[in-house]
Protein backbone atom coordinates (compact mmCIF):
# COMPACT_ATOMS: atom_id res chain seq x y z
CA UNK A 1 0.00 0.00 0.00
CA UNK A 2 1.38 3.72 -1.05
CA UNK A 3 0.50 6.55 -0.14
CA UNK A 4 0.56 10.13 -2.30
CA UNK A 5 -0.05 13.51 -0.84
CA UNK A 6 -0.84 16.31 -3.17
CA UNK A 7 -0.35 19.29 -2.73
CA UNK A 8 -0.81 22.41 -5.37
CA UNK A 9 -1.05 26.25 -6.40
CA UNK A 10 0.61 27.18 -3.04
CA UNK A 11 1.37 30.64 -4.23
CA UNK A 12 4.63 31.53 -1.94
CA UNK A 13 4.52 35.18 -1.37
CA UNK A 14 1.03 36.24 -1.37
CA UNK A 15 0.15 37.84 1.76
CA UNK A 16 -3.41 35.80 1.58
CA UNK A 17 -1.47 32.45 0.84
CA UNK A 18 0.34 30.11 2.64
CA UNK A 19 3.21 31.34 4.93
CA UNK A 20 5.70 30.14 7.64
CA UNK A 21 5.63 32.26 11.09
CA UNK A 22 9.42 33.12 10.07
CA UNK A 23 7.37 35.42 7.09
CA UNK A 24 5.09 37.26 8.98
CA UNK A 25 4.61 40.61 9.29
CA UNK A 26 2.50 43.28 10.55
CA UNK A 27 0.30 42.77 7.17
CA UNK A 28 -0.11 38.82 8.18
CA UNK A 29 -4.06 38.59 8.92
CA UNK A 30 -4.99 36.47 11.75
CA UNK A 31 -6.43 33.57 8.84
CA UNK A 32 -3.24 33.36 7.27
CA UNK A 33 -1.87 32.57 10.76
CA UNK A 34 -4.54 29.93 11.30
CA UNK A 35 -4.34 28.21 7.98
CA UNK A 36 -0.33 27.59 9.06
CA UNK A 37 -1.44 26.06 12.44
CA UNK A 38 -4.32 23.69 10.52
CA UNK A 39 -1.49 22.92 7.49
CA UNK A 40 0.83 22.04 10.43
CA UNK A 41 -1.68 20.07 12.19
CA UNK A 42 -2.66 18.00 8.90
CA UNK A 43 0.65 16.69 7.52
CA UNK A 44 1.38 15.59 11.42
CA UNK A 45 -2.45 13.75 11.31
CA UNK A 46 -1.51 12.60 7.21
CA UNK A 47 1.67 11.31 8.51
CA UNK A 48 4.60 10.39 5.99
CA UNK A 49 3.57 9.75 2.69
CA UNK A 50 5.33 7.64 -0.47
CA UNK A 51 5.58 10.34 -2.74
CA UNK A 52 4.83 14.43 -2.33
CA UNK A 53 3.08 15.81 -5.57
CA UNK A 54 3.47 19.11 -6.57
CA UNK A 55 0.47 20.34 -8.79
CA UNK A 56 2.61 24.01 -9.57
CA UNK A 57 2.34 27.71 -9.00
CA UNK A 58 4.12 27.50 -5.87
CA UNK A 59 5.04 30.38 -5.61
CA UNK A 60 3.06 33.84 -6.33
CA UNK A 61 5.85 35.82 -9.01
CA UNK A 62 6.22 39.48 -9.35
CA UNK A 63 2.37 40.58 -9.76
CA UNK A 64 3.23 42.77 -12.33
CA UNK A 65 -0.77 43.13 -12.87
CA UNK A 66 -1.16 44.11 -9.29
CA UNK A 67 1.82 46.20 -9.10
CA UNK A 68 3.27 43.89 -6.32
CA UNK A 69 0.72 45.60 -3.76
CA UNK A 70 -0.16 41.75 -2.61
CA UNK A 71 3.05 40.31 -2.08
CA UNK A 72 5.06 39.31 1.07
CA UNK A 73 8.31 40.44 -0.99
CA UNK A 74 8.52 40.59 -4.89
CA UNK A 75 11.61 38.92 -4.74
CA UNK A 76 11.34 35.34 -6.31
CA UNK A 77 14.39 34.07 -4.12
CA UNK A 78 12.53 35.14 -1.38
CA UNK A 79 9.17 33.30 -2.42
CA UNK A 80 11.35 30.53 -3.64
CA UNK A 81 12.74 30.19 0.21
CA UNK A 82 8.70 30.26 1.59
CA UNK A 83 7.98 27.45 -0.52
CA UNK A 84 11.24 25.50 0.54
CA UNK A 85 9.60 25.95 4.09
CA UNK A 86 6.64 25.10 3.32
CA UNK A 87 7.02 21.97 1.20
CA UNK A 88 9.89 21.09 3.99
CA UNK A 89 6.71 20.05 6.27
CA UNK A 90 5.93 17.30 4.38
CA UNK A 91 7.02 14.02 5.63
CA UNK A 92 8.07 12.43 2.57
CA UNK A 93 11.61 11.29 0.71
CA UNK A 94 10.20 11.84 -2.86
CA UNK A 95 8.72 14.30 -4.58
CA UNK A 96 7.39 14.95 -7.92
CA UNK A 97 6.05 17.64 -9.33
CA UNK A 98 4.53 19.92 -12.14
CA UNK A 99 5.43 23.25 -13.62
CA UNK A 100 3.02 26.01 -13.22
CA UNK A 101 1.88 28.95 -15.10
CA UNK A 102 5.12 31.46 -16.00
CA UNK A 103 3.54 34.46 -15.21
CA UNK A 104 3.64 32.92 -11.60
CA UNK A 105 7.05 30.72 -11.25
CA UNK A 106 9.66 32.67 -13.42
CA UNK A 107 11.15 35.25 -14.76
CA UNK A 108 12.84 36.15 -18.06
CA UNK A 109 15.85 33.81 -17.30
CA UNK A 110 14.85 31.78 -14.85
CA UNK A 111 12.43 28.82 -13.45
CA UNK A 112 11.95 29.17 -9.83
CA UNK A 113 10.05 26.06 -9.62
CA UNK A 114 12.97 23.98 -10.83
CA UNK A 115 15.34 25.72 -8.44
CA UNK A 116 12.38 24.64 -5.78
CA UNK A 117 12.74 20.88 -6.63
CA UNK A 118 16.31 20.65 -7.07
CA UNK A 119 16.27 21.66 -3.15
CA UNK A 120 14.73 18.23 -2.69
CA UNK A 121 15.80 15.78 -5.25
CA UNK A 122 13.07 15.53 -6.81
CA UNK A 123 11.73 15.71 -10.62
CA UNK A 124 10.00 18.40 -12.04
CA UNK A 125 7.97 18.33 -15.53
CA UNK A 126 5.59 19.97 -17.83
CA UNK A 127 3.61 16.74 -17.83
CA UNK A 128 4.19 14.38 -15.13
CA UNK A 129 3.75 10.05 -16.50
CA UNK A 130 4.21 7.73 -13.56
CA UNK A 131 2.86 4.77 -11.72
CA UNK A 132 2.52 3.76 -8.14
CA UNK A 133 1.78 0.92 -6.78
CA UNK A 134 0.48 -0.44 -10.04
CA UNK A 135 -1.67 3.03 -10.57
CA UNK A 136 -0.78 4.86 -14.22
CA UNK A 137 -0.89 8.20 -13.19
CA UNK A 138 -0.73 11.35 -15.36
CA UNK A 139 -0.06 15.08 -14.20
CA UNK A 140 -0.55 18.46 -15.33
CA UNK A 141 -1.01 21.91 -13.98
CA UNK A 142 -3.18 23.48 -16.13
CA UNK A 143 -7.23 22.53 -16.85
CA UNK A 144 -10.25 24.35 -17.46
CA UNK A 145 -12.82 25.50 -15.28
CA UNK A 146 -16.39 26.85 -14.92
CA UNK A 147 -18.35 29.44 -12.64
CA UNK A 148 -21.28 27.27 -13.18
CA UNK A 149 -21.03 25.16 -10.07
CA UNK A 150 -22.50 21.85 -11.72
CA UNK A 151 -20.50 22.50 -14.28
CA UNK A 152 -16.93 22.41 -12.35
CA UNK A 153 -16.35 18.75 -13.55
CA UNK A 154 -17.10 19.27 -17.70
CA UNK A 155 -13.46 20.55 -18.43
CA UNK A 156 -11.85 17.87 -15.98
CA UNK A 157 -13.73 15.34 -18.05
CA UNK A 158 -12.66 16.44 -20.75
CA UNK A 159 -9.12 16.90 -20.01
CA UNK A 160 -9.23 13.43 -19.00
CA UNK A 161 -10.60 11.73 -21.47
CA UNK A 162 -8.93 13.28 -24.30
CA UNK A 163 -5.91 12.36 -22.94
CA UNK A 164 -7.41 8.64 -22.35
CA UNK A 165 -7.98 8.09 -25.95
CA UNK A 166 -4.21 8.28 -26.22
CA UNK A 167 -3.59 6.08 -23.67
CA UNK A 168 -5.05 4.03 -20.89
CA UNK A 169 -4.42 5.93 -17.74
CA UNK A 170 -5.84 5.14 -14.34
CA UNK A 171 -5.60 8.63 -12.74
CA UNK A 172 -5.46 11.91 -13.89
CA UNK A 173 -4.37 14.63 -11.87
CA UNK A 174 -4.83 18.63 -12.54
CA UNK A 175 -4.34 21.84 -10.22
CA UNK A 176 -4.63 25.56 -11.46
CA UNK A 177 -8.62 26.16 -11.03
CA UNK A 178 -8.40 26.24 -7.11
CA UNK A 179 -11.20 23.97 -6.59
CA UNK A 180 -11.28 20.41 -5.71
CA UNK A 181 -13.49 18.14 -8.24
CA UNK A 182 -13.26 14.44 -8.42
CA UNK A 183 -14.50 12.24 -10.91
CA UNK A 184 -14.84 8.50 -11.74
CA UNK A 185 -16.30 7.08 -15.13
CA UNK A 186 -15.19 3.49 -14.54
CA UNK A 187 -12.53 3.50 -16.91
CA UNK A 188 -10.51 6.44 -14.80
CA UNK A 189 -10.61 8.56 -12.10
CA UNK A 190 -9.65 12.17 -12.27
CA UNK A 191 -9.06 15.55 -9.88
CA UNK A 192 -8.33 18.98 -9.71
CA UNK A 193 -6.65 19.34 -6.65
CA UNK A 194 -7.13 22.67 -3.93
CA UNK A 195 -5.08 25.32 -3.46
CA UNK A 196 -3.50 26.76 -0.29
CA UNK A 197 -4.32 30.78 -1.03
CA UNK A 198 -7.30 32.19 0.87
CA UNK A 199 -7.86 35.06 -2.05
CA UNK A 200 -6.38 37.60 -4.32
CA UNK A 201 -7.40 40.37 -5.85
CA UNK A 202 -8.24 39.14 -9.34
CA UNK A 203 -10.10 36.09 -7.28
CA UNK A 204 -12.50 39.14 -5.72
CA UNK A 205 -13.02 40.64 -8.68
CA UNK A 206 -13.23 38.41 -11.68
CA UNK A 207 -14.87 35.02 -9.95
CA UNK A 208 -18.70 34.27 -8.77
CA UNK A 209 -19.01 33.84 -4.89
CA UNK A 210 -16.40 32.40 -2.27
CA UNK A 211 -16.28 29.07 -4.43
CA UNK A 212 -12.64 27.85 -4.18
CA UNK A 213 -11.40 24.99 -1.92
CA UNK A 214 -8.43 25.14 0.17
CA UNK A 215 -6.44 22.60 1.10
CA UNK A 216 -4.80 18.87 -0.10
CA UNK A 217 -5.66 15.28 -1.10
CA UNK A 218 -4.84 12.25 0.16
CA UNK A 219 -4.61 9.52 -2.18
CA UNK A 220 -3.93 5.85 -0.95
CA UNK A 221 -3.41 3.04 -3.53
CA UNK A 222 -2.76 -0.75 -3.13
CA UNK A 223 -1.34 -2.73 -6.02
CA UNK A 224 -2.84 -1.69 -9.16
CA UNK A 225 -6.17 -0.40 -7.17
CA UNK A 226 -7.39 3.17 -6.20
CA UNK A 227 -8.27 2.61 -2.30
CA UNK A 228 -9.17 6.34 -1.37
CA UNK A 229 -9.37 9.58 -2.48
CA UNK A 230 -9.19 12.37 0.72
CA UNK A 231 -9.91 15.38 0.15
CA UNK A 232 -8.29 17.52 3.38
CA UNK A 233 -10.14 20.70 3.43
CA UNK A 234 -9.77 24.04 5.30
CA UNK A 235 -12.75 25.75 6.42
CA UNK A 236 -12.65 30.03 6.05
CA UNK A 237 -15.48 29.70 8.29
CA UNK A 238 -13.79 28.05 11.33
CA UNK A 239 -13.01 29.86 14.10
CA UNK A 240 -10.06 27.43 15.28
CA UNK A 241 -8.40 25.26 12.97
CA UNK A 242 -9.91 21.80 12.22
CA UNK A 243 -9.47 18.88 9.83
CA UNK A 244 -12.29 18.75 7.84
CA UNK A 245 -12.81 15.64 5.68
CA UNK A 246 -14.95 15.40 2.66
Amino acid sequence: MKKMLIVGDLHCGHLDSITPPQYWNKYTSKMVKDLWYWYKKSLNKVGEVDLAYLGGDLIDGAGAKSGSTELISADLIEQTKIAIECINQIKTKRYKAVRGTNYHTSDQHSQMEDVIMSEFGGDILDIQEFTLDGIAIQGRHHCGSSSIPYSISGPLFKEAYLNNVEKNRDLYIRSHTHKFCQLNNGIFQALTSPCLQLSSAFGRKRCLGNNISIGMVLITVDKGRIMSIEPILYSQNESKSKLIYK
